[in-house]
């Protein structure tokens, strides 16, 4: 990516974009597999985010987007791995506006996800386009083209980080400020943080509080039991100790069973086999 203004000087800090100059595809890997294995590929003028496939490997949710550039829209699509066929779940004309990761239920009927609208047009800038921030939204949906998504919105001041379905309905981490109520939401990850517990109607069951800080974090189920473990990632710089830690939550209670150092990783995933 380059640009030749003025004639005969190159400036790396100005990319020229070419259309469908972008690589998009999915990959699978399975223990004893010997190398990755290409699911589908999009075309080059369309970009994937965070494919998560259904619990019976016979579907992928993920979000697409244009490649580059300010217009087009933002989706969450669902495509049948078998016949290949893509449908829409929600789709939205702001390019800037992000859904997922997307979590599936069990049987595969319903998903959840974060939701994050920007809170304008995007703004060209060099090597990509700038997003303002907007509202924060955990999104519940049934897996349908053209479904309604039912909306909850994240605590003042606060971000949602991942979600996934339990025992009782559906969790998700949400990381707050600093007790700052008019911090920008990319510092929503530096005070409290929490594993909110709601009902599949969406009505808050429990709030457990995490370990200060959240900067990332996965919710992974372990099939068949219900519970569910949860991987958080605490940001750095900040006046306490940064560590990775890995819980378990039982439905009711959740418990800390594992800690790192934060220079051990750059994030710790903990996946049940």
């Amino acid at each position: 990516a380059r640009c030749d203004e003025p004639k005969g000087k190159v400036y790396m800090e100005c990319p020229r974009m070419f259309p469908h100059s972008c690589r998009n595809e999915v990959e699978t890997a399975s223990p004893g597999q010997p190398a990755f294995k290409t699911l589908f590929r999009v075309t080059g003028s369309e970009l994937i985010q965070q494919a998560i496939p259904n619990p019976a490997g016979t579907q992928v949710a993920f979000q697409v987007a244009p490649c580059l550039g300010v217009r087009g829209s933002s989706a969450l699509v669902v495509r049948n791995l078998l016949t290949g066929v893509t449908r829409t779940i929600v789709s939205r004309p702001n390019v800037c506006d992000s859904f997922g990761p997307a979590a599936w239920n069990p049987a595969g009927t319903e998903l959840v996800y974060p939701y994050s609208p920007a809170g304008g047009k995007p703004i060209n800038m060099f090597g990509g386009r700038g997003c303002p921030a907007g509202p924060d939204y955990l999104a519940l949906a049934p897996n349908a083209s053209g479904a309604r998504s039912q909306l909850i919105r994240a605590p003042r001041g606060c971000q949602f980080g991942t979600a996934a379905f339990d025992s009782a309905g559906f969790v998700a981490t949400v990381g707050c400020n600093n007790d700052e109520p008019y911090t920008e939401r990319g510092d929503n990850h530096i005070g409290w943080a929490y594993l909110l517990q709601y009902d599949p109607r969406g009505h808050l069951i429990r709030r457990l509080l995490l370990k200060r800080g959240l900067e990332q974090s996965v919710i992974a189920p372990i099939p068949g039991t219900g519970k569910v473990l949860v991987t958080q990632d605490q940001p750095a710089n900040q006046p306490y100790r940064e560590r990775d830690w890995v819980s378990e939550f039982d439905g009711h209670h959740l418990t800390a069973i594992a800690h790192y150092k934060a220079d051990d990783a750059a994030e710790i995933l903990a996946d049940p086999w």
